[in-house]
């Protein structure tokens, strides 16, 4: 009996072994390599269309696609400028627990785009009663069934197994791949001009979207770095959790950004928060430099916040979209930066070197420093800046060598044109972009005889 019972325990989980692995991508490529975004009519229905202020915003909904016989819809708002043409177009993706706004659309069509807003959460955001956004049963979305983060099969799951399109982030990747298609279908939209922004969850659904070859120009914020479930340099057991085994593999090798960056073709304008819990900074520079465009890549940090930014911070954004959609403003380059240790009296010093070309205007540089190994919650001071012609420096002093040293500045330029800026934000002229980041850690700083002061 008790032969038979092993017997049976081995073929078991065999035949799990064999079923968890048939047919099932393994990578980001393969997770995609069946989904043509085109293929399935998006039957767009016009809810609701009003006129103001020489804006047209609709209330849409169209077809995301039909997952095990299941037609799932999602819900968006539209604007465009009356009378326009093959404009650049905007995709924009909200973040967790929040909804697609008018107000975001209207902004973007008001300074000459077309712009979708995509309402993958199902809140209402318009009249209550309105057609919405409907995953048919699927765990999607924040109302029930909820977000199934894993691959794992559950109740309502598109797959009986462990398969990467159980997981409610590639419906909501379907959804804005959708919406790129969408707006190449658009006549006031030139389909070859598009770009992608979202915050929080959204950012990282922008980073699983930008591989869409479509995608011209993409500016994710405070979310999807990759690596969360990596422990944090130095600190034992910060990742996040997920229990070990076949699943977690999967999840991570199919749907963690940090195997998405590298397929990225597309100039990326990170914002992100010095502080913040959902994309730690050091992550975000991890993914961020695997990219193959990094070169023409930019990031915009605002210091000491966590999870929000400044208005010079929104306006790094505003103006990439400007110039890789529209070609109508010039980007500053990255700022070199150099952090030395080997210095006569023991102290680091921080140098910059910002772009100083036309046409834009050098408002200053800052620089900050900090030791704290969590990015989370690490403080960040503001060294003492000296110009030295075209180069900035300020002395970083530590207190204990047996901590590492971060170091960065941000270089905030007046553009000469202040503009409207969205909801939430003041209008504003300036513009920071972030330099490159440097670190030091123990070992390193010891070698080099740096003094604790």
């Amino acid at each position: 009996m008790k032969n038979t019972f092993a017997l049976l325990t081995i073929f078991f989980c065999e035949a799990f072994q064999e079923s968890f692995a048939q047919d099932v991508p393994r990578t980001v490529t393969e997770t995609w390599a069946d989904y043509d975004p085109r293929a399935e009519p998006l039957e767009v229905e016009v809810v609701r269309e009003e006129v103001g202020g020489g804006i047209i915003t609709r209330y849409v909904r169209y077809v995301v696609g039909t997952f095990a016989g299941k037609k799932t819809k999602v819900a968006a708002f539209y604007a465009f400028p009356e009378k326009a043409k093959a404009l650049p177009g905007i995709i924009q993706v909200h973040g967790g627990g929040q909804f697609a706004r008018k107000q975001s659309v209207q902004f973007y069509a008001a300074r000459g785009y077309a712009a979708i807003a995509v309402n993958w959460g199902e809140k209402v955001i318009d009249q209550a009663g309105d057609p919405n956004t409907d995953w048919q049963g699927i765990p999607a979305g924040f109302l029930d069934p909820k977000h199934h983060n894993g691959v794992e099969a559950s109740e309502g799951t598109i797959h009986r197994k462990a398969h990467p399109w159980n997981s409610s982030w590639i419906l909501y990747a379907a959804a804005t791949r959708r919406a790129i298609t969408f707006l190449e279908q658009q006549a006031e939209c030139d389909g070859d001009r598009i770009g992608l922004q979202g915050h929080s969850m959204g950012g990282r659904l922008t980073i699983l979207t930008a591989i869409d070859p479509r995608i011209k120009a993409a500016s994710p914020s405070v979310g999807g770095s990759g690596f969360l479930y990596t422990d944090i340099a130095g600190i034992p057991n910060s990742a996040r959790r997920m229990a070990a085994g076949p699943e977690r593999d999967l999840y991570l090798k199919t749907l963690a950004s940090q195997n998405y960056w590298p397929l990225v073709r597309c100039p990326v304008m990170f914002l992100g928060a010095t502080n913040d819990f959902n994309s730690p900074m050091e992550f975000v520079l991890r993914g961020f430099n695997s990219t193959p465009e990094v070169t023409q890549s930019r990031t915009s940090f605002t210091p000491h916040m966590n999870h929000r930014f400044t208005a010079d911070n929104m306006m790094a954004r505003i103006r990439w979209f400007d110039t890789h959609l529209k070609k109508s403003f010039t980007f500053p380059a990255t700022a070199k930066a150099t952090l030395d240790l080997n210095t006569p009296d023991g102290i680091p010093v921080c140098t910059v070197r910002p772009d100083l070309s036309e046409p834009h205007k050098l408002e200053r540089v800052e620089i900050y420093y900090g030791y704290d190994r969590d990015p989370r919650a690490r403080f960040w001071r503001s060294a003492e800046v000296q110009r030295d012609g075209n180069t900035f420096s300020a002395p970083c002093p530590v207190m204990n060598t047996g901590e590492p040293l971060f170091a960065f500045a941000n270089v905030i330029y007046e553009t000469g044109e202040k503009i409207k800026m969205p909801p939430g934000y003041s209008d504003n002229s300036l513009l920071t972009i972030t330099s490159e980041y440097r670190k030091a850690y123990p070992h390193q700083l010891q070698k080099a005889g740096v003094k604790a002061t």
